[in-house]
Parts: structure tokens; C-alpha cells; sequence
């Protein structure tokens, strides 16, 4: 019986953690500022959803560093970038 409770909390805790966490996503290896772009969507169980937001696209230049980021918050609205 206790194995089966431990195995049951195991599974529980790895589905809340896919089903809330936040997913990173490429969407172009090289843009316009030779780098990658990236969007980061939050799920409701996030911090950040909390708190308004659900994406995030960065756009990185060769060297790794943030040239441009938009935010939207969960009505789809552009907002300013903390």
C-alpha cells in the first residue's frame, strides 16, 4: 500500500510539474540580429502568469546577448518589459 501512495505522489508531483511549467520555444535560428529568437509561454501555475504575463520573444545577436524582447500579457496585449 505504501508503494503504491509513494508511486501515485511520484506521478502526481511530474504531471503538475509538465502541466505547470513554462515552455521555450525556437522561433528562428537566425534573425535579424544574427542570432536566435526565442518565445517563452507561461502556463497559469507560473509566477509570471501570475503576475499578468503570458509570453515572452527575445531576440538574441551572435553573441548571446538580448537586442530586443516583447511581452504580452494574458489578454494578448503587448506590455512594457520589466
Amino acid at each position: 500500500m505504501k508503494k503504491i501512495l509513494c508511486a501515485l505522489i511520484v506521478l502526481f508531483m511530474g504531471i503538475s510539474t509538465l502541466v505547470f511549467a513554462k515552455t521555450e520555444k525556437t522561433i528562428n535560428e537566425k534573425n535579424e540580429y544574427g542570432g536566435k529568437t526565442l518565445m517563452v509561454t507561461y502556463s497559469p501555475g507560473d509566477e509570471e502568469y501570475k503576475h499578468g504575463k503570458s509570453k515572452d520573444i527575445s531576440y538574441f545577436d551572435s553573441n548571446g546577448k538580448i537586442e530586443k524582447e516583447s511581452c504580452y500579457d494574458t489578454n494578448g496585449k503587448v506590455v512594457k518589459c520589466p
